[in-house]
């Protein structure tokens, strides 16, 4: 596999806890880190778009970070590979 391949990620984040902004807000922030990324947020997801291992990274860290920040959460993931949904 191709290092340069792109891919869609389409991320969804819910907080197990009523406080629930905060954890989504510090997400999103965080995968806007990548100057490499595209990063689209929409009332329901955030679309990460970018190279593969960019943007698997890019989420990985986020998620990890924002467990460790805020305790546990549920994200329903969608991985659309060699799709360029921003463009």
């Amino acid at each position: 596999m191709s290092d340069q391949r792109e891919i869609t990620i389409d991320i969804s984040m819910y907080p197990l806890r009523e406080e629930y902004i905060a954890p989504i807000d510090r997400f999103i922030e965080l995968v806007n880190g990548d100057s490499a990324l595209k990063v689209v947020t929409t009332p329901t997801s955030t679309i990460v778009q970018g190279p593969t291992l960019v943007a698997m990274a890019a989420v990985q860290s986020a998620l990890l970070q924002c467990y460790d920040e805020f305790g546990r959460a549920v994200f329903v993931v969608k991985y659309i590979p060699d799709y360029r949904a921003l463009d």
